[in-house]
């Protein structure tokens, strides 16, 4: 037989993520020239800054199947066995004095060997 276990393993994973940003820069460059003209009031200049954001976020995917399957395997192993037999021996002497043996295994036809 055979057991599967499955388990879930949680891991902590520190991911360095690239990100850009804007910044501004605020230069006051002295000029010290005359104008024919100018106009004094309140203004105001809007400039917009950017800012990448890094956001993390997990889903659940299937990575992988894990198939199992039963199958049959043949193979030979060669090893020694001690067998029995049994055999019938018949002592004949009806013929000529000669005494003649009759030996068979048993479930086979007789096999006569004279002279045994």
């Amino acid at each position: 037989s055979m057991n599967v276990k499955k388990s879930v393993r949680t891991e902590r994973e520190e991911v360095r993520v690239p990100k850009r940003r804007e910044e501004v820069d605020v230069e006051r460059v002295p000029v010290n020239r005359e104008v024919a003209e100018a106009e004094f009031g309140d203004e105001e200049v809007v400039v917009q800054v950017f800012e990448e954001e890094v956001v993390v976020s997990k889903r659940v995917v299937l990575k992988e199947e894990i198939r199992l399957r039963k199958r049959v395997v043949e193979d030979e192993e060669v090893v020694e066995v001690d067998l029995r037999k049994e055999e019938v021996e018949i002592d004949d002497r009806t013929k000529h004095g000669a005494a003649d043996v009759l030996r068979e295994p048993l479930g086979q036809g007789y096999q006569r060997r004279e002279g045994e």
